[in-house]
């Protein structure tokens, strides 16, 4: 199970993780994709163990705190936009990976990256490069990701490139890659300024 293997990794790796995981209407309101916002539902009830493992393996359970409260995680995760309004690590997700796999790695961006920030380097998980880039690193089964970040303040995970390394592990498709993230870099940090 996907949760049940990213917690592996972090516990291997010395990265607290939450202690479990619950669908998002339980002990409060939830919204559902339909419903507007603002719009409340009624509360909801805990599902059963069957209910919640099915929850986590098609990425429906929602992350919260123990005693059932919903969290604020401490970095927000934002994709690069280029000028012509394309997010290439959105588009490398859903363009070039499986269902399973784009689950498996949006969870470790939500419980890792998200949580973590760029405390993710120096654990297996991540490392600092050069020129203001960091590199999160996922091994999950055959899938070898690496997702290159900047740490923008203290509250700001910017996503500026994404490959699996493991359908192309040359060193000139890392090189090729980490070149691109920073010119990425450099063009959100003009749009910033401008």
């Amino acid at each position: 199970m996907v949760a049940g293997a990213l917690a592996t990794q972090a516990a291997a790796a010395g990265i607290p993780m939450l202690d479990h995981l619950v669908v998002g209407n339980v002990g409060g309101y939830c919204r559902t994709r339909r419903d507007k916002p603002g719009h409340r539902r009624r509360r909801g009830r805990r599902p059963d163990e069957a209910e919640q493992a099915a929850l986590e393996l098609h990425g429906l359970a929602r992350t919260l705190m123990p005693g059932m409260t919903p969290r604020k995680s401490p970095y927000t995760l934002i994709f690069y936009t280029d000028a012509s309004g394309g997010q290439p690590v959105r588009e490398w997700l859903v363009a070039e990976l499986s269902a399973e796999d784009r689950r498996t790695v949006g969870a470790a961006l939500r419980e890792l990256l998200q949580e973590q920030g760029i405390g993710i380097c120096g654990t297996g998980f991540g490392r600092q490069l050069s020129g203001g880039v960091f590199e999160f690193r996922l091994r999950e089964g055959g899938l070898l990701v690496r997702v290159l970040c900047h740490a923008y303040g203290d509250k700001l995970i910017l996503l500026l490139g994404a490959y699996d390394k493991g359908r192309d592990p040359s060193p000139r498709r890392q090189e090729t890659e980490i070149a691109t993230a920073r010119s990425r870099l450099a063009d959100w940090l003009k749009q910033q300024r401008g």
